[in-house]
Parts: C-alpha cells; structure tokens; sequence
C-alpha cells in the first residue's frame, strides 16, 4: 500500500493505491521480467519466491537480488507492541517462518534461524532505523522476521519461500 506523502496529506489528499513490484528486480542488473498474470501467485511456490525480500545488513534493511549471495530473507514482518513477551515475539516468528517455508526441516537441521529486527521509517531521511533504537513506546514501529544461515561464515543463494523439507540453498 502506498499513500500520499507527508505534503499531499496536509493538502487534504487522502488516497491510497496497492501496488506490485518484484524486490528481486531492484538490481538492475539482473532484470526480471513476468510473462504471465500474478493472480494467485502468493499460492504458487514458484511465483511465491519472486516476491523475495532479501539483504546483507540487517541493520540496514536495504535489499539485494536474492538469487545472488546474501545474509538473510525477510519472512515476515508486523506491527510490534513493546508489551509483548521477546519469547512470543521469537515464537510468533519461527511460526511465520515455518509457514513460508512450508515446513520447519530447514531449522529443526540447524541449517536456518530465525531474528526478529524492530524497524520503523526515520522520520528525517527515509532510511531505517533498526534494532533497540527502532522500539517506542508507544508501538509505532514492526518487527521483521529474518531468516539466515546458522553458520554465519555461510550464505543464501535462493529465494526460501516453498523450500518444504529440501536443503536450505547455501553456498
């Protein structure tokens, strides 16, 4: 979903569009095209893993070609509550990661784990603000669920969304 910006509200506009993009296309280098329609793609494992999300530095959260070497894929993210229990947080988590998965092979292994980052939009650059300084008080920020390699020394090579009971793809 997308809306108008800070100006546009305090003109009166009030609207908001949903839009489709492929994050696995954000490097321009590796165009990705779609030569079919998306509806129901989300139910579709192929399909599924071209809505990607993945990154290097979960600090940051800025995303990178997950068909290339990378340090973790976004599973799952929700609006936070600083009153809810961090075991919770974690349980809620590896339930979403289980689920985009479709099974809990690949951290039951050992070969993936699961992080949760609070994150929440800097109000003055539009980067992120990340980690314990992302947390308010009043629960204007999200949680991401990461999934990452356990072995640290280790990458991703493929979108993990569908993966089932199969090898997590490292390199």
């Amino acid at each position: 979903m997308i809306g108008p910006d800070p100006r546009q509200r305090a003109a009166g506009q009030r609207w908001a569009a949903c839009i489709v993009y492929l994050p696995i296309s954000i490097d321009a280098a590796v165009p990705l095209t779609v030569d079919h329609p998306l509806r129901g793609a989300w139910q579709r494992t192929d399909d599924s893993r071209l809505f990607a999300v993945c990154g290097d530095d979960p600090s940051t959260l800025i995303a990178s070609n997950c068909r290339w070497p990378h340090h973790f894929e976004t599973l799952a993210a929700a609006p936070a509550n600083p009153a809810t229990p961090t075991e919770s947080v974690q349980a809620d988590c590896r339930q979403a990661v289980t689920q985009a998965l479709g099974s809990s092979a690949t951290l039951d292994r050992g070969e993936l784990t699961t992080q949760v980052v609070p994150f929440r939009p800097n109000p003055d650059n539009g980067t992120w603000i990340t980690g314990p300084d992302a947390i308010t008080a009043d629960g204007s920020y999200f949680n991401d669920c990461l999934v990452t390699p356990t072995d640290t020394t280790r990458s991703l090579t493929a979108p993990l969304r569908g993966l089932g009971d199969d090898p997590a793809p490292l390199n």
